[in-house]
């Protein structure tokens, strides 16, 4: 649930992106949500838990000071939903991208094509 101390919204700074041509750094803008799954409130409380960390690392590392790959982050995806007694196997990291478009195509709340086609990058 989101609350008080969450932002309105967060940037998110790429170097640069597969589906970019120029491979020109990127900014997207993620909005404060109303359901429970609000990316604005974990990513505050991620950074909140993360002081602990040295800041000379990267955001997503582990303690031991590993890289959180894109390898690594479809393994625990894949163990997680398995423990769960979910299929795993057609689970990746890229999932997370594909489903926010998927979501919005079929909430049936008027999402206009090109915001889909925004969505997926």
């Amino acid at each position: 649930m989101t609350s008080k101390s969450s932002p309105k919204f967060m940037l998110v700074r790429l170097k640069f992106s597969k589906t970019d041509p120029f491979r020109k750094e990127q900014t997207i803008v993620i909005g404060k949500a109303t359901s429970n799954l609000c990316a604005t409130y974990a990513m505050s409380a991620f950074l909140e838990y993360r002081t602990s960390f040295p800041t000379s690392l990267p955001s997503f590392t582990f303690q031991s000071g590993s890289l959180l790959t894109r390898g690594r982050l479809t393994s625990e995806v894949r163990f997680l939903l398995s423990e769960g007694r979910f299929g795993s196997s057609e689970f990746a990291a890229h999932s997370f991208r594909l489903g926010a478009a998927t979501t919005a195509a079929s909430a049936n709340l008027h999402v206009p094509s090109w915001f889909i086609k925004l969505l997926r990058r």
